[in-house]
């Protein structure tokens, strides 16, 4: 097997793909609720290539608490992964791993209610946000976070003012190799509604600190 641009099999370059998010697409191109059908095929394909390798989560998937991930992957790899893990690990929790196999064997109804969930949860903060604060909020649809334009680079000042409000916010320059993103934050909407509806006041006054109101 190669993969599209057949790449990592000529050159023998392994491919790692994350896919810890892709089981939370949330919306259908129509923009109908999404389900199973929606989700995209796996990075790794049918395993055929020895080098391209695909991760997943339980702790996106189903729930934060259950740190369990997976591995697609020719077989050897698979093997090989195993082997080395062994070597160095020979004590994962037995409990969750056995509850992931169950959730998993139930993996349609269970993301059905959990999709709709974080459908609610992303509603909640994105039309609040867009509501009470002059930024660029996109309306993502899958994963677990929201990523709003403050229109200024004013990233981190304003993750320091959340904080003083009580709400951790993290600055975009956080997740760039070389500090860009000052101009964009990131917040989760993985909490409860009713959390959620608590923090937006509070993110509210923090931008009101930043920019003096």
């Amino acid at each position: 097997m190669t993969t599209r641009t057949g790449r990592p099999d000529r050159y023998g370059v392994t491919v790692l793909g994350d896919e810890t998010l892709t089981d939370l697409v949330l919306d259908a191109p129509d923009g109908a609720p999404a389900t199973d059908a929606d989700v995209p095929p796996s990075f790794a394909g049918d395993g055929g290539s020895p080098h391209v390798v695909s991760i997943g989560s339980a702790s996106k998937t189903f729930w934060g608490g259950l740190r369990i991930g997976w591995v697609r992957a020719h077989p050897d790899v698979v093997a090989q992964l195993a082997r080395a893990r062994g070597s160095v690990d020979i004590a994962s929790p037995l409990v969750d791993q056995l509850a992931v196999v169950e959730l998993l064997g139930r993996r349609a109804d269970v993301l059905a209610g959990r999709r709709a969930t974080l459908r609610a949860q992303r509603d909640v903060l994105v039309d609040g946000l867009r509501s009470a604060l002059p930024w660029d909020v996109p309306r993502p649809a899958g994963g677990l976070s929201v990523w709003p334009s403050l229109g200024a680079p004013l990233a981190q000042a304003f993750a320091a003012a959340a904080a003083a409000e009580g709400v951790l916010v993290n600055a975009g320059p956080t997740f760039s190799p070389h500090g860009t993103a000052t101009d964009h934050v990131r917040l989760t909407f993985g909490r409860s509604t009713t959390e959620l509806e608590r923090a937006l006041p509070r993110l509210v006054r923090a931008w009101e600190r930043v920019t003096g109101g």
